[in-house]
């Protein structure tokens, strides 16, 4: 299953890429659905509609983060771990990665697509410490 994490990440990064070449340089507020980063949290609408949603992902903090977009569990508790339970188990069958950008630097904005079926959404910086520590959020994908 390590392709499914692969393609999706190279999609999303690839349309990450394509969006922000029209932002580089613009005095222009990125646009879309504003989530923040901070240490330990990730903030923002906790309530999306199904399709295609542009995110914009700020980094308040002052580390790097990431933002993995998790379908297929409804709560915190059935996120699959790890073996030694630290991280989000990015390759196991109860979940689906949707898109996920991997580095977004202190103090940084950037934009990711996803596609979002409806039911639970999860928002996710699977980074050693960050995760187990607070930086999952849930949120409704509405039909």
């Amino acid at each position: 299953m390590a392709h499914r994490r692969s393609s999706m990440r190279a999609m999303g990064s690839v349309l990450t890429g394509a969006l922000l070449l029209g932002a580089t340089g613009c005095s222009a507020p990125l646009e879309g659905v504003e989530y923040v980063l901070t240490n330990f949290a990730i903030a923002g609408p906790q309530s999306l509609l199904a399709g295609q949603q542009q995110l914009v992902l700020r980094n308040d903090g002052p580390t790097v983060h990431e933002f993995v977009v998790v379908q297929g569990v409804d709560t915190f508790d059935d996120l699959p771990l790890t073996a030694d339970g630290q991280l989000l188990d990015e390759e196991a069958d109860a979940i689906v990665i949707i898109a996920a950008d991997e580095f977004i630097e202190a103090g940084a904005a950037d934009v990711l697509v996803a596609v979002l079926l409806p039911g639970a959404v999860w928002f996710v910086c699977n980074i050693e410490g960050h995760f187990l520590g607070g930086m999952a959020m849930r949120a409704e994908v509405q039909a």
